[in-house]
């Protein structure tokens, strides 16, 4: 493997005693990604610890790309883990440890044998004979359950545990004993991250859990994919595995367009600003007709009062008109002029 993620290796051969050797760079001073990781959730500063998590996510893109080259030349780690992970203080990012490294042109189906883990004495031993004593908890279930082959897709499920552990803290699996966590990792289930950290973002959470599918064919096609969902989420874009609610589109989007949403915010602002204006005249103009209204009313009422008045006399003369006829017995005269009169009064 030629590419700046993987360790070059500067030759090979026999030692006098016939065992093979090979001699690869030397590393010096630099961490592993888990020494990063506990790091990054010890710092108290929300702030600073906000920095050294998106810097956390950088590398782990940078590996899942290192793991897609490998993968691009037919080649799986089957060992990935935060502890396999280093990084320099000048921005290296190195996969290591390539010791179970397979070539999958060379598909040795003895592995199944050799990897067999049936009780928690022939597990420890499998895992000791085979190097990988302590990753278990980033193993794809079907390395752990030995029903397959391990193949680019059991790489992809491991780099989901480590992103796991690089959200949470911890790795996804852990127990008491071998044959616990083994059980676990079989089964395939475990807690989400945001089950485990409140604030785990939930874009972050659906991309763990998409590389970590039981199934192998519900994985990430690829570990390149991986790495293009953590640098969208990087540059606050969305994600290919989860969509983004309403309220988190309309902030992205006005993000992307400042000045825009600015003109638009600007505009509702001034119509806002208008109707609440205009509501204003129309309220006043609404209460001075009601005042209006209100005069005219007792300005009838107080005519209606002096028309009664005035009418009064007019009355009181009819009645006497009328009651003269009535005694001078002159019925009919009387009736008509009662039936003029006004009947208000």
């Amino acid at each position: 493997l030629d590419h700046p993620g993987v360790i070059p290796i500067y030759g090979f051969g026999h030692d006098s005693q016939g065992k093979p050797f090979y001699a690869m760079r030397y590393l010096r001073g630099e961490r592993t990604f888990e020494d990063e990781i506990s790091d990054t959730h010890q710092i108290v500063d929300t702030s600073a610890r906000s920095v050294a998590f998106r810097k956390l996510l950088r590398d782990f893109a940078t590996v899942c790309r290192t793991i897609d080259y490998a993968h691009s030349k037919e080649l799986i780690h089957r060992d990935i883990k935060p502890n396999n992970i280093m990084t320099g203080d000048y921005g290296e990012v190195l996969v290591v440890d390539w010791g179970l490294a397979k070539s999958l042109e060379n598909d040795n189906r003895d592995d199944i044998a050799d990897n067999a883990l049936e009780t928690e004495a022939s597990a420890s031993r499998a895992l000791l004979t085979l190097g990988v004593a302590g990753t278990l908890s980033y193993m794809s279930p079907e390395q752990a359950d030995q029903t397959s082959l391990a193949t680019k897709a059991s790489d992809i499920y491991s780099l989901g545990a480590t992103l796991y552990h690089l959200l949470t803290g911890r790795p996804a699996y852990e127990g008491e004993s071998i044959s616990e966590v083994l059980a676990r990792v079989r089964s395939g289930v475990f807690e989400h991250p945001r089950t485990v950290r409140a604030d785990v973002p939930a874009a972050l959470d659906a991309i763990c859990v998409k590389a970590m599918s039981y199934a192998p064919a519900d994985r990430y096609p690829n570990a390149s994919a991986i790495a293009n969902d953590i640098d969208r989420w990087l540059a606050d874009e969305s994600v290919s595995v989860w969509p983004d609610p309403v309220l988190e589109r309309i902030r992205r989007w006005t993000k992307r367009n400042r000045t825009l949403a600015t003109s638009i915010a600007a505009g509702l602002l001034v119509a806002v600003l208008t109707l609440s204006v205009a509501s204003l005249f129309l309220d006043a103009a609404r209460r001075r007709e009601q005042a209006a209204n209100d005069a005219l009313v007792a300005a009838n009422q107080t005519l209606a009062g002096q028309n009664v008045e005035l009418r009064r006399p007019q009355y009181a003369a009819q009645f006497q008109v009328a009651r003269s006829l009535w005694q001078t017995l002159e019925f009919d005269e009387a009736t008509r002029v009662l039936a003029s009169m006004d009947q208000d009064l």
